[in-house]
């Protein structure tokens, strides 16, 4: 999950990889208010946002652990060697949006 902002709206997008390639998906837009009259606007923003933080610290917890099973394997001298495989970058596309469609 991402956030993009350009000027005073954005969006929270989600990346998911099919066929070695990234695809993204808007999750929400999101508005920074200039304005009174988008302070309404704002309340779905500040929720997201809340959704966006839950998804970084089950992102960083999941990284930790992840870490602390790669450090303890790497100091068992007995632990199984997998073989070096080339990494490559996957391509990155967005999904069209529901106004796209149509």
């Amino acid at each position: 999950m991402a956030i993009d902002f350009i000027g005073d709206c954005g969006y929270l997008y989600q990346l998911q990889i099919t066929n070695d390639s990234y695809v993204a998906s808007i999750v929400s837009s999101l508005i920074l208010p200039v304005d009174f009259s988008d302070l309404d606007l704002f309340k779905n923003t500040i929720k997201y946002l809340f959704v966006w933080k839950s998804f970084l610290r089950e992102t960083i917890l999941d990284l930790k652990k992840a870490m602390r099973t790669t450090e303890a394997d790497n100091l068992n001298p007995t632990a199984a060697l997998s073989p070096h495989t080339a990494l490559t970058t996957p391509h990155i596309f967005f999904a069209p949006s529901h106004s796209q469609l149509q």
